[in-house]
């Protein structure tokens, strides 16, 4: 014969237990039907690649603001520049070089930028793709924002391919992830 107090108590069992399958099912149904911005892909009439971004954030390939591709955020605390450039030392492991020193140096020496972080490859061997990366951040109109630059070579072509996240230091945790699933989704169609 059950007790009261047994009844109650294998209720409760019962009920925690509904609780946690009810959770995990949550958790599941969560991981598979993630929320969040709808991602759209954006082609640049200007340097020819395909890039995706959230659809709220705006894509510019005007040149009108910057001399460069811009996608920003609906507030402005975040961008993706994207931009290239044609150097003739950029087809030849010498010319790379001199080019890699050029942009280190010119990263290091400027007062608004403090470089955290600096790799690159000239792209000796053929299985090395040439280019750099640069992260750190930079001051702009008294405001205070971090960065991460990637630029890629085209061996043959001679093209340089730059892509930038910026964000402002206060929303670096909302929208670092974003910054660099814009930044990895960039598909070049011809360089």
């Amino acid at each position: 014969m059950t007790t009261t107090k047994e009844a109650i108590s294998k209720e409760w069992l019962w009920g925690a237990v509904g609780l946690a399958v009810v959770a995990v099912g949550w958790l599941v149904w969560v991981q598979l039907h993630p929320t969040g911005p709808k991602w759209v892909t954006s082609t640049s009439r200007v340097y020819n690649y395909q890039i995706d971004h959230p659809a709220d954030w705006t894509f510019d390939d005007s040149q009108q603001t910057f001399p460069t591709d811009v996608i920003a955020s609906p507030d402005g605390m975040a961008m993706v520049f994207v931009s290239t450039l044609s150097d003739a030392r950029l087809t030849d492991v010498e010319g790379r070089k001199v080019v890699l020193q050029t942009i280190e140096e010119t990263f290091r020496d400027d007062p608004n930028h403090t470089v955290e972080f600096f790799d690159s490859s000239p792209g000796t061997t053929p299985d090395v793709k040439s280019g750099y990366a640069v992260a750190g951040s930079y001051s702009e109109n008294d405001q205070e924002w971090r960065f991460k630059e990637i630029g890629g070579f085209g061996e043959q072509s001679g093209m340089l391919v730059v892509i930038r996240g910026n964000i402002l230091q206060g929303a670096v945790n909302q929208y670092r992830y974003v910054v660099d699933k814009i930044t990895e989704s960039i598909n070049l169609t011809s360089t």
